[in-house]
């Protein structure tokens, strides 16, 4: 997929706390990370995002439309909500949207 260009919309999103977590059970943030990474890819690519740049637990994507990273991002927060992360005392995910010029 070709990246966005003109004005795009840029989601950035990490975990809160990420470290904490992999310093109390490495195991388990492992195998939380590889879901939420699977799961934000899947969320990403259905939006028509672009990833640019993951770094640890973060995303950085371009969207060709504002909507599209809007809904990402709530789709992401939703789907999120619903997965069982228990076993490092829940994620929550931080986003934010960011519109520019490329």
């Amino acid at each position: 997929m070709e990246p966005p260009s003109g004005s795009v919309a840029f989601l950035f999103t990490d975990i809160e706390g990420s470290t904490v977590r992999w310093d109390r059970d490495p195991e388990a943030m492992k195998t939380a990370v590889r879901t939420h990474d699977a799961m934000l890819r899947a969320l990403i690519a259905q939006h028509h995002g672009h990833i640019f740049k993951a770094l640890g637990d973060a995303f950085c994507v371009g969207f060709q439309d504002v909507g599209q990273a809007v809904n990402a991002a709530l789709d992401t927060q939703r789907t999120l909500a619903k997965e069982d992360f228990s076993s490092v005392d829940g994620l929550r995910v931080r986003t934010a949207i960011h519109v520019g010029e490329s």
